[in-house]
């Protein structure tokens, strides 16, 4: 029992400690998974080595499996549908996303230790562009599929090619101004 009140004080000290060290939720999530649950040298560094094994891992199936979305939607001719034009949007930015959340992660601790300034700025904001397109394609998508649900009727005269070029435009365009205002106050905060 004392142990484990230690051990729970430990991880709560480690928490706050990785809070206020890193500026990144990556990083943030990997000091406190190596300070909570590898006590010893040789325990952290098996964690580093399967935290990024699994992060590779994740990235190449994510870029293949999207990359084939992207390959079969944009060549056969009968796949595009409007419903597919979402889900091909998706594929795209969720490409982005592999290409860029790893890599840029991986390059960016092995060069220079993630460093708020510089070049590792702008490619943390660059990741979260792609993020934030992600999560607003996936939007459209989620709204496009209930209007169809929901109202199977209207769906065919509300969903006309220019209403789904235009919630495809608006979600990337508020991507593109959410990464704008965070460059904006990246700027103007910087001393």
């Amino acid at each position: 029992m004392r142990i484990n009140r230690q051990y729970k004080y430990y991880c709560q000290d480690s928490l706050f400690s990785c809070y206020r060290s890193h500026s990144t939720s990556w990083q943030r999530i990997k000091c406190v998974l190596m300070k909570c649950f590898c006590q010893s040298h040789r325990l952290k560094k098996n964690m580093e080595a399967w935290f990024w094994i699994l992060g590779w891992s994740l990235c190449v199936l994510t870029i293949f499996g999207n990359g084939f979305i992207i390959f079969l939607v944009g060549s056969k001719r009968h796949l595009r549908t409007k419903t597919n034009a979402f889900v091909f949007s998706l594929a795209v930015a969720d490409f982005f996303v592999g290409m860029s959340v790893v890599p840029s992660l991986f390059f960016c601790e092995m060069a220079t230790g993630c460093s708020s300034e510089g070049w590792s700025a702008w490619v943390h904001m660059l990741r979260w562009l792609f993020e934030h397109a992600s999560m607003t394609n996936l939007c459209s998508l989620v709204l496009d599929r209930y209007i169809a649900v929901v109202k199977p009727l209207k769906y065919l005269t509300f969903m006309k090619h220019q209403r789904v070029v235009q919630m495809i435009s608006l979600s990337w365009t508020i991507s593109g101004v959410i990464i704008c205002v965070h460059a904006l106050n990246f700027l103007f905060t910087k001393k």
